[in-house]
């Protein structure tokens, strides 16, 4: 399993981000590894934003998205 840590990740977003998950796409399709990327802020809409990010093809199967809040929490947020 390939880690990626990352601040957040936005709906509307720039440079960093779509850098972070292009990177992580391309490293899915040609490594053949599972990815798993962890954000540290909180954010209650983030299932919104992964299924925004699937429908756009920004993400795929392979990915797994998680927040350390909701981790830490026991998903009880």
């Amino acid at each position: 399993m390939i880690y990626t840590i990352t601040t957040t990740l936005p709906l509307e977003h720039g440079g960093r981000t779509f850098a972070t998950l292009r990177r992580n796409l391309l490293m899915a399709e040609h490594i053949k590894e599972p990815i798993k990327i962890l954000t540290t802020n909180y954010n209650a809409n983030y299932e919104d934003i992964y299924e925004d990010y699937m429908k756009k093809s920004k993400i795929s199967t392979d990915f797994q998205l998680e927040n350390m809040y909701d981790w830490l929490s026991g998903y009880q947020l």
